[in-house]
């Protein structure tokens, strides 16, 4: 056991911005402004977008009293982030918040494995109001999804827990349709694509034109978000995928952190999430091990 957790310590996640590119990493994200984290809550996996000239940052707002996270949303302007509100909130708990657009309107898929489906929701009223669109995938506890048109075709890729001995969820798992809103997805053969916990679970994800690239989580076998790699997707058809890790993300670009496992950016504007060593919350319920 870890000598942080024998002095009553335990990882507490956060989020930082900074505007820059992704590629500029090193240097960006030592310059990146940490947000701070509400009384009794904590925010991660941060997902920034552009809407009407202004800069939004979605993120998991995990509420420590009630044991569960909910998405809430961050305006971030003149280099400080602030709170806009919640925007969803469902009986179950909910993460990682990818927001994509089709056909003119914005979706959102969070993370919602508890419900064993991926829900996606369709915005109703920019940025606050959300409403279920399409329950897909239904009994699959699907962790981390990322959905994106590529040639003609939209794909889902998507986690999940191998078995019990797999706490973090180390299998990828590939699907597509005609519409990300179908009722029909198809597997690709031979899912899942990848098993490895330094890799199978999605963290983030990077369009640059026709190049695709997925931030994956890696995670080691007591430490729970570690690192990041980022990846080209270098092959995905019916048929096969491949991809090829072309950057890391390591906790090394401010004192104290000992994880990250998430990287999105606008291509202006960069956001990651972190881990470092805090003292408990005071009455709050144990801290899921999976963002």
């Amino acid at each position: 056991m870890s000598w942080h957790y024998r002095l009553g310590l335990e990882p507490r996640w956060g989020i930082s911005l900074v505007e820059a590119d992704w590629k500029s990493k090193e240097a960006a994200l030592r310059a990146s402004r940490p947000v701070p984290n509400p009384p009794g809550r904590y925010f991660a996996d941060p997902f920034v977008i552009e809407r009407d000239g202004r800069t939004y940052c979605f993120v998991e707002d995990y509420v420590h009293p009630r044991g569960k996270a909910h998405i809430t949303v961050l305006e971030y302007r003149a280099g400080a982030a602030t709170e806009v509100g919640p925007c969803l909130d469902e009986p179950f708990h909910l993460s990682f918040p990818f927001v994509f657009e089709y056909e003119g309107q914005l979706y959102l898929c969070p993370e919602a494995s508890a419900s064993r489906s991926v829900r996606i929701y369709r915005c109703s009223e920019f940025p606050l109001r959300w409403e279920l669109a399409r329950v897909a995938l239904s009994g699959f506890p699907a962790l981390d999804s990322v959905l994106f048109e590529r040639q003609g075709r939209w794909w889902l890729l998507t986690s999940r827990v191998a078995d019990a001995d797999d706490p973090f969820g180390s299998e990828l798992h590939i699907f597509h349709a005609d519409s990300p809103l179908s009722e029909q997805w198809r597997p690709l053969p031979g899912n899942p694509v990848i098993v490895d916990r330094r890799c199978g679970r999605n963290g983030g994800l990077i369009r640059e034109g026709e190049r695709v690239l997925r931030v994956a989580q890696h995670h080691e076998p007591r430490h729970y978000g570690r690192r990041a790699t980022v990846r080209e997707i270098t092959r995905l058809d019916e048929s096969g995928y491949a991809e090829r890790v072309i950057a890391s993300l390591e906790p090394d670009f401010r004192p104290g952190l000992v994880g990250a496992h998430h990287l999105t950016t606008t291509g202006r504007v960069t956001a990651v999430d972190h881990t470092s060593w805090a003292r408990p919350f005071t009455q709050a319920t144990p801290e899921r091990l999976g963002n």
